[in-house]
């Protein structure tokens, strides 16, 4: 795209070219449309106001795409259909450029990185920020038997389309990963696919009132409104089929 061809060679030092590297963080960030996020990238080796800094992203099964390039003299050059709602800037003193994103939406979820071009054809790239923006399906999950000394919940996931989907369980505000295990996306005879997630707590955690819930997100997902589950068992999301996605 047109966008590329303001990949500027970074300036070095006298007549050596001394490149830079970049650092990300945080590696994954989980953010409910709305909200405002901030990607770090910290610059080691050179200086940050000699480096022509790009942004791209690539979506899950999706080809690497321009986001926007920043410019030593502080331009912006945004990739088209990119909007101004992406905010780049350049920390100097602290070394690093910060990527803003202002009332992030679903289109937003990516994988960003930072990410320098040298004429000499050598590449230097940040290790990559995931963006992971939910449209939260929440509600409180009810156990199949507490037997054990464990009470195990269950996620069912039914109906979408494409595969590629994220299951993610929360205890209130606090996403869990432990105990945690999610199977593999089935495709099912009328070309839907589906899968399960399971959450396995302690007894005495899920008696101590804690909220449980499941976060589900897939671009078929429409407005983030609440399903209540089937109190006799587990919680179940049927999702709308959508057809035409590659």
């Amino acid at each position: 795209p047109p966008w590329m061809l303001l990949l500027l060679p970074l300036p070095g030092g006298g007549g050596r070219c001394q490149y830079a590297s970049f650092s990300q963080s945080p590696s994954e960030i989980s953010v409910s449309p709305g909200q405002t996020v901030a990607l770090e990238c910290a610059v080691a080796n050179v200086t940050a106001d000699k480096v022509n800094m790009n942004w791209i992203r690539q979506s899950p099964g999706q080809k690497p795409e321009g986001v926007l390039f920043f410019k030593i003299d502080l331009s912006i050059y945004r990739a088209p259909g990119i909007p101004e709602r992406y905010v780049p800037s350049r920390d100097a003193s602290n070394k690093k450029f910060l990527l803003t994103i202002r009332d992030v939406q679903e289109g937003d979820d990516s994988i960003y990185f930072c990410f320098a071009f040298y004429t000499e054809g050598v590449q230097t790239w940040g290790e990559g920020t995931r963006v992971r923006v939910l449209s939260e399906y929440e509600s409180g999950c009810s156990q199949e038997e507490i037997a054990t000394g464990f009470a195990t919940l269950t996620c069912l996931v039914s109906g979408f389309f494409p595969g590629y989907i994220d299951v993610l369980w929360r205890q209130d505000c606090q996403t869990q990963a432990q105990g945690v295990r999610t199977g593999l996306v089935a495709l099912g005879e009328d070309k839907t696919y589906s899968v399960s997630s399971y959450l396995t707590v302690p007894a005495n955690e899920w008696g101590s009132g804690a909220s449980y819930s499941c976060v589900v997100k897939h671009e078929s997902l429409p407005s983030r409104e609440p399903l209540l589950p089937d109190p006799r068992g587990p919680v179940r999301f049927n999702l709308p089929h959508t057809q035409g996605h590659t």
